[in-house]
């Protein structure tokens, strides 16, 4: 019999398992591949990468979000894609290269140099270095390291070059790709690809529900999101499958 699964990664905020969405996309993988898994707060200067997440296993380290999902299905623990067909992984691996790859500097974006984000998400970063047991006159020289860092690495990838309303644009064009190709499917079943969930469906609720639940303020107004109502009902639809298995995302994250 294998060991538990360990996920090591940052810390939960509101509506979401994790601050990363790629965090969440791996405990939302376990979740509902019905694996137990334990959950540690992660340091990144530790990972086998230099980031997070990453897996323990068997007495294996394992790197990375997507690597991590190969090999538990490789070990048989899970088998949300096993049954898709080749155009269903083209199109997983497309539009999962899109949200992971351009909407996820948009979320940084939103969380970390908007001015009104950041002053919220700030918060959750503070809570974060208290699970991480950072002593609290050392937290504020941590935290602006840490924006500093980010907001250098953002401008060097491209998307912290950019006014607010490009980027807001950016988010809007990106959601409203995705929502044409789900509601094209939505007569397929309640989950991207059917009546069964798959790994493109935590990676669609992963980035999302990041950037709808969380009480971060965005570039685009909240209404907005009524323009992706084929996202929404996925979005949902999640939710309610983990409240049937006993995980309320909506409620505070000390109460889970």
């Amino acid at each position: 019999m294998s060991d538990p699964v360990v996920i090591y990664g940052f810390t939960s905020m509101e509506g979401v398992f994790d601050i990363s969405p790629f965090v969440h996309k791996l405990e939302l993988y376990l979740v509902l591949g019905g694996v137990p898994y334990e959950k540690r707060v992660g340091d990144a200067r530790k990972a086998p990468r230099g980031k997070l997440p990453y897996i323990e296993h068997d007495g294996q380290t394992i790197p990375d979000s997507q690597v991590s999902i190969e090999y538990l299905r490789q070990r048989g623990l899970v088998e949300h894609d096993d049954w898709l067909d080749p155009d269903q992984r083209a199109e997983a691996y497309a539009l999962r290269s899109m949200l992971e790859v351009d909407l996820y500097f948009v979320l940084v974006y939103m969380r970390w140099k908007l001015p009104k984000g950041w002053a919220v998400y700030q918060h959750t970063m503070h809570k974060l270095l208290r699970e991480m047991e950072v002593p609290g006159l050392l937290q504020n020289l941590v935290l602006r390291k840490a924006r500093s860092n980010t907001l250098a690495h953002l401008s060097a990838q491209g998307t912290g070059r950019r006014a607010e309303a490009e980027i807001a644009q950016r988010m809007r064009d990106i959601l409203t790709a995705l929502d044409i190709f789900r509601a094209a499917r939505q007569d397929d079943g309640p989950w991207w690809f059917g009546p069964k969930p798959s790994g493109f469906d935590t990676v669609v609720h992963a980035f999302f529900a990041g950037l709808y639940r969380p009480n971060v303020p965005l570039a685009v107004s909240p209404e907005e999101f009524r323009a992706w109502p084929a996202l929404l009902e996925h979005m949902n639809h999640v939710d309610s499958t983990l409240m049937e298995l006993g995980v309320d995302l909506a409620a505070p994250p000390d109460r889970r």
